[in-house]
Formats: C-alpha cells, sequence, structure tokens
C-alpha cells in the first residue's frame, strides 16, 4: 500500500476514480511517523460499522495490503477496501486497516477527520451519497440496483465469515479439516449455497454461482481473504 501523509490530496486510484477532493487518512507504513492516541470510544465503534458495512466501493485496487508496523498485539491484518467519508468540502478515504492501526498500534486520525466519521450519515443511504456528491465526489455508483446487489453481497459475505468460523472450530475440536462442509455447518445451517474444498493445510470456500446475481465470493484460508468475481463469467 503506498503512504500518504494525514489530510494530503490521495491519488491512489489513478484514472479509476479521479475527486479533487479525496483526502488520505490512516494510510501508514512501516518507516514513517504517525500521530498517537485515544480518538475516543464513538469514533472507534462508528468506524467499525463503517469496516463491516464497506459494500460500497466506488474503486477496487488490485491485490491487498498486509500491516507492517510491527508486532500486531492482536495479529496482523489484511486490508484490501477502503473507507469514504464525506467531510467539510473533502471527502475522505482511509483503509479499512484504520480500525486495525487504531485498536493495535495507537494511531490517533485528525480531529476534522474523526469528527466527520461521527457526522457521516450511515453508508449506502441516500442522505450518505447526497452527502458526497456535495463535496465534489464522483458518486456514479449510487444507483439504487447496485446498491441493492452490493448489500447482497456483504450479507452472502457475512454469511461465509460464520462458515469459516465454523469450519475452523471444527478444526480445533477434530483436529482436522471437514471432509465435507455439512460436517461442520451443525453451528451455522447454511451450507446450501457453497463449496467447500480441504486440502492438507487449508481450505477454500466459495458461493454457488448460481445462487446471487451478478457476483461470487471465494476464501481462501492460505490467505484468510475473500475475493469477489465480478460479471457474467461466472454464470
Amino acid at each position: 500500500m503506498a503512504h500518504y501523509e494525514d489530510l494530503s490530496p490521495c491519488d491512489y486510484f489513478g484514472g479509476m476514480l479521479r475527486a479533487r477532493s479525496l483526502v488520505a487518512v490512516g494510510w501508514l507504513e512501516s518507516g514513517y511517523s504517525y500521530a498517537t492516541g485515544d480518538p475516543g470510544p464513538e469514533v472507534y465503534s462508528r468506524l467499525t460499522e463503517f469496516l463491516w458495512r464497506l459494500a460500497w466501493q466506488p474503486a477496487r485496487a488490485c491485490g491487498g495490503h498486509l500491516c507492517r508496523l510491527g508486532a500486531c498485539r492482536h495479529g496482523s491484518f489484511y486490508s484490501h477496501r477502503n473507507i469514504f467519508i464525506p467531510g467539510h468540502d473533502v471527502v475522505y478515504v482511509a483503509p479499512q486497516g484504520i480500525v486495525h492501526y487504531i485498536s493495535c498500534h495507537n494511531y490517533l486520525p485528525p480531529p476534522e477527520f474523526c469528527a466527520a466519521v461521527l457526522a457521516s450519515p450511515d453508508e449506502g443511504s441516500p442522505e450518505y451519497f447526497a452527502a458526497l456528491r456535495a463535496c465534489g465526489f464522483p458518486a456514479t455508483d449510487s444507483d439504487p440496483e447496485r446498491i441493492r446487489r452490493h448489500g447482497v453481497m456483504s450479507i452472502a459475505e457475512a454469511r461465509g465469515r460464520a462458515l469459516v468460523a465454523a469450519v475452523e472450530a471444527f478444526r480445533r475440536i477434530r483436529g482436522r479439516w471437514p471432509q465435507v462442509l455439512d460436517e461442520a455447518v451443525e453451528l451455522v445451517d447454511d451450507a446450501g449455497a457453497w463449496h467447500y474444498a480441504p486440502e492438507e493445510h487449508e481450505f477454500t470456500l466459495e458461493t454457488d454461482r448460481r445462487a446471487f446475481e451478478a457476483f461470487a465470493l471465494r476464501y481462501e484460508s492460505s490467505l484468510g481473504v475473500w475475493n469477489v468475481a465480478m460479471g457474467p463469467r461466472w454464470f
């Protein structure tokens, strides 16, 4: 991931997303200093809500970013999406790893960003997109159908995370991966729309390509990340 000083212009997305009002917050990298402190539980809680929603992404970068700030108290963090927060004539963009940086590395975001987080409407709401447009942001993905589709994607990923936890719990108890997903879903009754493939040291979990419109999800345990594939080639 590129490093940006807090509140500096963010050109990370290049031609995929051009917005003069886009400002970077929380783009931390090893070797660069950053402000430390406690933004308070309200800011942390609100950012966590944005982290779990993250249904709308106006631009996607290839690959992702592992935390490289040194020993992580609660394990490292893989960041591959971004949080967009409307502010006063600017739109703040932070990597999803900002929540990890706050909780594990004592990172303190700028006060104007924290105020914007608390004031922001819920991500995906009409008020949210109106606030982005008021800041000069080209919120072209705000049509109701696309919001609905990304909302379905978020639900599918949440269900997938529950299945991943059930598979990992099964291994801790039994000392092996389940041979079929049905062995583990007594903890989470949701096996019907998923394909599961165990290997010696890892497993993959993929949504049934016929179960969802316009996308599929695939989880790779060796990386601990979700990949999203869009478009008709999946069907």
